[in-house]
C-alpha cells in the first residue's frame, strides 16, 4: 500500500513540474483598459435620481459583459454607468435598464445582507497595485455592503462611511454613490491612479456581467482585472477619528430555582485613529467594547476533533486585517484569540509604492481561572508585503506571544506569483518556538506549504503540498493539526450550455494523501462530484469521496457522500437544502468507527421589502457500527425575523432550540446605525431549559425554566475631522 501511495505522490509531483514548466512557457501580460472620470466643481445630490448637471456632462460608459453564467456574452439588458470626482470625493451614477421592473429584487434589508439583490458593486483598487479590492455593493433602493478582497477571500466585516441611494423606476433602477477619500486609502501621487472593475447582477436571469469584461483566460479573479482610472487634484488627509462608546450589560442566572443578579457592568471604551502619513494609519483601542451584537448561530459541538472557528467582527482588529493574512497554509495570525484585550495599537498601510506593513501590539486580560497565577498575556505581530508587479508579491511576518514563564513565537515567508493570467503558485515557509517553564518543554517547528491553482473559463486544475511537523505550534493562529505531510491535486472541466434548462456544469475530480507522522500511516482521498446551475435560478451539487482518516494510531474508514440544492423559488421565496451521509469516527478517549447522517435546511422569506423572516434546521447523528446503536443525534431549529423599518433602523427577533441539550434561546435586538461607528444598540436575551427546582436540586420538567437572562445597551459615535 505505501509504494502504492508513493507512486501516487511521484506522478503527482511529476504533474505539478510539467504545469510550472508549462505556465513559465506560458506567462502573459494582462491587456491594460483606462476609465476617464470627470472633474466637477457641482457635487451632485446623492438621491438615486440623475437629473444633476453633472451626469449631463460626463461621458457613459457601456457594454458590459457576463461572467456568469459563462464568460463574454452581451448582458440581456443595458447598464450605463458614469464616474465623476472632485477634490475630497468619488462619484458613480448607474442607469439600469430592466424589461420586466416588477421582478427586480430588492429589499430593505440590513447592512451586507443584500448581496442576493439585484446590484451594482465598484471593485475598487484604490493604490493600483493589483493587491487588495475595496467591494462597495447597493441594490435598487441603496442599501450598501462594503468588503475587502485578495484573490484568495473577500471580508464582509470591513466597514466604511460612504453614501447611495437607488431608486425603481418604470425602466429599472438608477443608483448615486459618494464614497469621501476620508474613507479610504490611496496613494499620495498626483495624478493618483487606482483600478476599477464595475460589475452588475441580475437576479432574475442569473447574470453576472463587468465593465472592462473579464478576461476568460483569467477567471473570476477580479483583483487583477480593473481598469486604470487616473484622478487628479485628489486632496490628501491627515486622517483623525475618535471612537467613544458606552456599554452597559446586566446579567441574571438561575440560582436554587430563582433568578439572581449576576453582573451589572457599565463599561466606557475610546478607540482613535490617526494618519501618520497618507497611506500610513495609527489605529489604538483602550478598554475595547467587543460585545457581539448577534449571538453566533449554533452549530453541532459534539464528537469535534478540531474547535469550531470563529471569524473576527471586532472594529480594533478588522482595520488592515487582510494585510496580516498569508498566501497559503496554516492561519497563523487569527485575532480572535486575543480574548479580552486591555489596550492595543496597530500601524497598517504603505510606506512606499508597493511595500505594505502591518503591524500590532496588544494586552490581553487572562482569564483566572484559567490562569490563576497570571493577569496579561501581551502580543506582538509584525507583517511585510512588497509588490513584485502585476499581482504578485513576497512578504514575511513575526509574531510574539509573551506570558510569565510562556512565549510562543512565529516567523513566516510567504509569496505569491502569477505564471499565467489564470494560474498562481503560492509558497510559505514558517518556524515556531515554544517555551514553558511550567512543563520544561522547549519545542521548535516548521511548516512548508506549496499551491498551484489554475482557474479559467474552461478548466480549474491544481496540486498542493504540505509539510507541518509535530511540535509546530501558532498560538495566535488557528490551528487544527499538525505532525504530517500531505499531497494532493484536482482537475475539474467547465461546460456551458445553450440550453433553455442547463446553464453550466462543472465536474471535479481530486486527490489528496496525508502521512501521520505519529503511527507512520497513510491517509487517502479521492472525490468525485458534479455542480450545475439551471434555469430558474436552481443551482445543485452532488458527490462521493472514498477516504481514510487516522486518529489515536488507529486508521478508519471515512468515505461519505452528499448532495446540495438551492433555488430561489420566487422573487420572495429562497431555498436551500444539504444532505450527507457518512463513515464517521467516534472522537474519544478509545475511538471506535461509526456512521450518520448530515442534513441542514434552510427557507428566507421576505413577504415585502423589508419584512425578512428565515428558518434553518440542522441535523447530524451517530450509530455506533458494531450494534447499529444509535449514540447521539442532534437537531438546531432555528427563527430569525427582522422588521427593517428603513436603511438606519431595524427590529430583530431570533429563536434558537437546541433539542440536544434541551435549550430555547431567545434574542430581540432593536439597532440603530446612522454610519459605521454611529450607532444604539438595545437587546435583551433569555434562556430556557426544561428543568426545575425541587427542594434542593434541579430536577427534568415538561415545562421550560428561564435560566438565564441579559440586557445589554450599546450607544457609540464616530467623530472624525
Amino acid at each position: 500500500m505505501i509504494t502504492k501511495v508513493y507512486k501516487t505522490n511521484l506522478i503527482t509531483i511529476t504533474v505539478v513540474l510539467f504545469l510550472l514548466l508549462q505556465c513559465l512557457l506560458k506567462t502573459a501580460l494582462i491587456a491594460e483598459v483606462s476609465f476617464k472620470p470627470f472633474k466637477t466643481t457641482t457635487p451632485p445630490i446623492i438621491d438615486g435620481s440623475l437629473d444633476d448637471a453633472v451626469w449631463q456632462s460626463t461621458q457613459k460608459v457601456t457594454g458590459f459583459k457576463t461572467f456568469q453564467p459563462d464568460f463574454g456574452k452581451d448582458m440581456s439588458v443595458n447598464t450605463d454607468a458614469y464616474l465623476a470626482y472632485d477634490e475630497e470625493n468619488l462619484y458613480f451614477a448607474f442607469k439600469c435598464y430592466e424589461s420586466e421592473p416588477d421582478k427586480i429584487k430588492a429589499n430593505v434589508s440590513g447592512r451586507d445582507r443584500m448581496t442576493g439583490d439585484d446590484h451594482v458593486c465598484l471593485n475598487l483598487d484604490t493604490f493600483g497595485d493589483q493587491q487588495t479590492l475595496t467591494c462597495f455593493y447597493v441594490n435598487p433602493l441603496g442599501i450598501q455592503g462594503d468588503s475587502k478582497a485578495t484573490s484568495n477571500s473577500e471580508d464582509f466585516s470591513f466597514d466604511a462611511v460612504w453614501e447611495s441611494a437607488g431608486k425603481i423606476d418604470v425602466d429599472g433602477y438608477s443608483i448615486e454613490i459618494c464614497i469621501p477619500l476620508k474613507s479610504i486609502r490611496y496613494s499620495d501621487q498626483d495624478p493618483t491612479t487606482m483600478r476599477l472593475t464595475i460589475q452588475r447582477k441580475v437576479t432574475l436571469r442569473q447574470e453576472n456581467g463587468t465593465l472592462p469584461p473579464l478576461d476568460p483566460k483569467i477567471g473570476g479573479n477580479f483583483v487583477v482585472q480593473g481598469a486604470t482610472v487616473n484622478y487628479e487634484g485628489l486632496k490628501h488627509y491627515t486622517l483623525f477619528e475618535l471612537l467613544p462608546a458606552y456599554t452597559y450589560t446586566h446579567r441574571e442566572t438561575m440560582e436554587q430555582g430563582s433568578l439572581v443578579p449576576e453582573e451589572r457592568k457599565g463599561n466606557i471604551s475610546l478607540n482613535a485613529k490617526y494618519g501618520l502619513t497618507q497611506n500610513l494609519i495609527l489605529d489604538g483601542t483602550y478598554n475595547p467594547d467587543f460585545s457581539q451584537i448577534e449571538a453566533d448561530a449554533g452549530q453541532v459541538d459534539v464528537n469535534l476533533r478540531y474547535e469550531i472557528y470563529y471569524p473576527e467582527t471586532r472594529p480594533f482588529f478588522l482595520e488592515g486585517n487582510e494585510n496580516f493574512q498569508m498566501s497559503n497554509g496554516p492561519t497563523i495570525i487569527h485575532t480572535r484569540k486575543i480574548v479580552d484585550p486591555l489596550a492595543g495599537a496597530k500601524v497598517t498601510g504603505k510606506i512606499a509604492d508597493g511595500q505594505t506593513i502591518a503591524a500590532m501590539y496588544a494586552i490581553d486580560e487572562l482569564n483566572p481561572l484559567e490562569y490563576p497565577d497570571q493577569q496579561y498575556a501581551h502580543f506582538g505581530i509584525f507583517r511585510y508585503k512588497g509588490d513584485i508587479g502585476n499581482g504578485n508579491y513576497l512578504g514575511g511576518l513575526v509574531a510574539d506571544k509573551e506570558m510569565k514563564g510562556h512565549y510562543n513565537r512565529a516567523v513566516a515567508v510567504d509569496g505569491q506569483y502569477r505564471l499565467t493570467p489564470g494560474s498562481t503558485l503560492s509558497i510559505l515557509g514558517s518556524y515556531t518556538k515554544t517555551y514553558d517553564e511550567a512543563t520544561v518543554t522547549d519545542n521548535n517547528g516548521h511548516a512548508l506549504c506549496m499551491n498551484f491553482n489554475n482557474f479559467d473559463r474552461n478548466l480549474n486544475y491544481g496540486v498542493n503540498y504540505e509539510k507541518i511537523s509535530e511540535n509546530y505550534s501558532a498560538e495566535m493562529g488557528q490551528m487544527y493539526r499538525t505532525g504530517y505531510s500531505g499531497i494532493g491535486g484536482y482537475f475539474g472541466p467547465r461546460l456551458y450550455f445553450d440550453s433553455s434548462v442547463v446553464l453550466n456544469i462543472m465536474p471535479q475530480i481530486s486527490t489528496y494523501h496525508l502521512r501521520d507522522d505519529l503511527s507512520q500511516m497513510w491517509e487517502n482521498s479521492y472525490s468525485a462530484h458534479i455542480n450545475g446551475t439551471f434555469v430558474n435560478r436552481i443551482n445543485a451539487c452532488a458527490g462521493y469521496e472514498w477516504s481514510t482518516e487516522v486518529y489515536q494510531l488507529q486508521k478508519f474508514n471515512t468515505d461519505n457522500m452528499h448532495s446540495s440544492f438551492s433555488m430561489q423559488a420566487t422573487r420572495e421565496l429562497n431555498i436551500n437544502l444539504i444532505g450527507n451521509y457518512r463513515n464517521a469516527i467516534r472522537y474519544v478517549n478509545d475511538p471506535y468507527p461509526g456512521y450518520g447522517w448530515g442534513a441542514s435546511a434552510g427557507v428566507s422569506y421576505q413577504p415585502i421589502s423589508n419584512i425578512a423572516i428565515s428558518l434553518s434546521y440542522n441535523y447530524s447523528d451517530f450509530y455506533r457500527k458494531s450494534d447499529d446503536k444509535k449514540i447521539f443525534n442532534y437537531s438546531i431549529y432555528r427563527v430569525r425575523s427582522t422588521y427593517q423599518v428603513n436603511k438606519y433602523l431595524f427590529f430583530r427577533c431570533v429563536v434558537e432550540y437546541n433539542d440536544y441539550r434541551k435549550r430555547l434561546f431567545t434574542d430581540f435586538l432593536a439597532s440603530f446605525t446612522y454610519i459605521p461607528g454611529t450607532v444604539f444598540y438595545l437587546g435583551y436575551g433569555s434562556i430556557f431549559q426544561k428543568t426545575q427546582w425541587e427542594t434542593d436540586r434541579y430536577v427534568p420538567s415538561n415545562r421550560f425554566l428561564e435560566t438565564k437572562r441579559g440586557l445589554f445597551l450599546k450607544v457609540s459615535y464616530l467623530w472624525r475631522m
